[in-house]
């Protein structure tokens, strides 16, 4: 999907609106369709683990611990979307503009 779409979501993807986290879309509707949004970390390459700059204070965590070969990890042009929260973003042109680079744990036959 996100090959075709720049995004793993559909429109009838549920909205996370996890408090302190996330943009609540039940109690501040945008008009927004689930595929319209990405919820994402921005990180710091520069050390390891990464660190995820979500606030002030930088967390510090390997974000690909406990991924599955089923899993992925999408690059995005920062310029190309909106921060809305701590790990929300919107995306302002179609996503798949948005999408630099996909990296897949597993080869395309399923083999890791």
């Amino acid at each position: 999907m996100v090959i075709n779409t720049g995004t793993d979501r559909s429109p009838d993807s549920p909205f996370w609106n996890e408090p302190g986290f996330d943009h609540d879309h039940d109690d501040d509707p945008r008009g927004k369709q689930a595929n319209e949004i990405i919820y994402a970390f921005t990180l710091d390459l520069q050390v390891k683990p990464y660190l995820v700059l979500h606030d002030v204070n930088p967390t510090s965590f390997d974000i690909t611990e406990g991924l599955s070969p089923y899993d992925g990890i999408v690059i995005y042009d920062h310029c190309s979307l909106d921060r809305v929260s701590k790990n929300e973003y919107w995306f302002n042109c179609k996503p798949l503009n948005a999408a630099l680079l996909a990296f897949t744990l597993a080869n395309v036959d399923g083999e890791a």
